[in-house]
């Protein structure tokens, strides 16, 4: 290596060196690292205890408004359960009286068909017996 070619290398070492020097305080210590890394971890656990409050009290106040909600919804199908009910049980004794009323209409109606039948069948019976009196059977 020539003299010159010597003294360009160290230039540029030199070169080097001074932008190192430059950049050299700008950047952090272990140390800093560390601080900030402590710092940041404090600040990190601050929020995530903040937020698991907050998420702790919507929970609690979901609890209490669905608990509230099916309390009130229970009440509503309770009320509607015994509606139902009462109102099934009214039709079917509603239903119980018409066919009682229309199965005692109908044996009244039979009634008075057997009873029609039994004059007609005694007519009938008087006209044979009249005829078998007025032409008795020969032998």
């Amino acid at each position: 290596m020539t003299p010159t070619e010597m003294e360009t290398l160290l230039q540029n070492l030199d070169a080097r060196w001074a932008r190192i020097e430059q950049i050299l305080p700008t950047l952090a210590t272990r140390s800093d690292v560390a601080a900030v890394r402590a710092e940041l971890t404090g600040e990190l656990n601050a929020v995530r205890d903040e937020l698991t409050g907050q998420i702790d009290g919507v929970r609690a106040d979901l609890t209490g408004h669905i608990n509230a909600v099916r309390t009130d919804l229970t009440g509503h199908i309770n009320a509607v359960r015994v509606e139902l009910t009462e109102d099934i049980d009214a039709s079917g004794q509603a239903l119980r009286a018409d066919v009682t009323e229309q199965i005692s209409a109908s044996a009244n109606g039979l009634r008075v068909l057997i009873e029609a039948s039994r004059d007609e069948t005694r007519v009938v019976a008087e006209h044979l017996l009249d005829l078998m009196t007025r032409f008795p059977r020969q032998p």
